[in-house]
């Protein structure tokens, strides 16, 4: 074989084993990002059997046989409609691609599978099951890529999980009524409150998300997040950012739960 025939052979292997090469890596990239878009408790062994609906950037991940297999289509459609609705209204910019719930089939499997009494959500994913609100555990993820400080006004953040839990509660209406009655607290006591859990209790959590409504409404968004990420209190804060007293604030939340309530009766 002449010089030159050699020469143009070991340029043309050395062409492919560098394709070859490349396209490896390419497969490896591809791999590993498809691996990172899965949470990591889909890789527990316990799960190996449950499969997966997809509609659009909702993924449902659910055991075999589940009892709501044939609603899937819907229940993924009111995922993506609360997630749009939600990340349009606190304008988040950073919603994933591909959203994971966990759907299991009742309690008792989640609580078996998560060690948890209730549904809940961490910066992979959302984990439901029924009997439950399926907006609670999806608020909370969402919140969690809306700012990834964890706030200091703990009401601020029941407020929001209470707002959008779809649960068909006009908490507007509610606040309105226990503002004429001795369950109303006031907002220099709700802000400070420790008691505010809105797992178990429908009192301070009601008039915290009325109130965060009402910030939403009057401030929008970019206010109500530096309120919620500040780490000062905010019956500090608060009046000193929005250029208002706490009992002037109060007075105007109130005004605005009472005109959003039509005459007559609950919205």
């Amino acid at each position: 074989m002449r010089a030159p025939e050699r020469a143009s052979r070991i340029g043309l292997l050395r062409v492919v084993v560098l394709y070859s090469l490349i396209t490896s890596a390419l497969v490896a990239l591809i791999s590993c990002s498809q691996n990172n878009n899965r949470p990591s408790l889909m890789r527990d062994p316990r799960f190996k059997d449950w499969q997966t609906y997809n509609y659009g950037r909702i993924r449902l991940f659910y055991p075999p046989k589940h009892q709501h297999e044939a609603n899937f289509e819907d229940i993924a459609k009111g995922y993506d409609r609360a997630v749009t609705k939600v990340g349009q209204l606190l304008a988040i910019d950073s919603l994933p691609d591909t959203m994971t719930v966990f759907y299991f089939s009742g309690p008792n499997q989640g609580l078996e599978l998560t060690n948890r009494s209730r549904p809940y959500a961490d910066s992979e994913a959302v984990y439901y099951w029924p009997a439950y609100s399926r907006g609670v555990s999806l608020t909370q993820y969402l919140l969690k890529k809306w700012s990834r400080v964890e706030p200091t006004n703990k009401f601020l953040w029941h407020g929001l999980v209470a707002l959008f839990d779809h649960a068909g509660e006009n908490y507007h209406q509610t606040t309105v009524e226990y503002a004429g009655d001795t369950l109303f607290i006031p907002l220099a006591r709700l802000a400070v409150d420790g008691a505010i859990n809105s797992d178990i209790e429908r009192y301070q959590s009601a008039e915290a998300a009325s109130f965060c409504a009402f910030l939403l409404a009057r401030y929008g968004p970019v206010t109500l997040k530096t309120l919620y990420e500040s780490q000062e209190p905010f019956l500090d804060y608060g009046p000193r950012l929005l250029r208002i007293s706490v009992d002037s604030l109060e007075q105007n939340w109130l005004d605005f739960a009472r005109s959003s309530v039509p005459t007559g009766g609950k919205k």
